[in-house]
C-alpha cells in the first residue's frame, strides 16, 4: 500500500529528531536490525501495521519540531523574546 514511499528516508527523518534505532524499533514493536535495514534500504517495504506507525511517528516528529508561528500583530521584542525563549 506504501510502495511510493522511501523507508530509508522516513527512518532518516525520525533520528535526525534524535531517535535512536533502537528507540525507532521499540516505538512501532519491531527489532532494530529491522529499522536499519529499513534505514538502509535493504528492506525495502515494513509489514503494514509497521509503516502505519512509523509514519504516525514521523508525523508526531515534525509537528514537534514545526515551529510555533508569530502572533499576528506582535511587534519585534516580542517576536524576539518568544523564539529566544523556546
Amino acid at each position: 500500500m506504501h510502495k511510493s514511499i522511501k523507508w530509508s528516508e522516513v527512518v532518516g527523518l525520525i533520528q535526525k529528531s534524535g531517535r535512536s534505532q533502537q528507540q525507532i524499533a521499540s516505538h512501532v514493536g519491531v527489532d532494530q536490525s529491522t529499522v536499519c535495514r529499513l534505514a538502509d534500504g535493504r528492506a525495502p517495504e515494513p509489514r503494514y501495521s509497521v509503516g502505519e506507525k512509523l509514519l504516525a511517528l514521523l508525523a508526531e516528529v515534525q509537528k514537534t519540531e514545526a515551529p510555533q508561528p508569530t502572533p499576528v500583530g506582535a511587534t519585534l521584542a516580542e517576536q524576539t523574546t518568544e523564539h529566544e525563549v523556546a
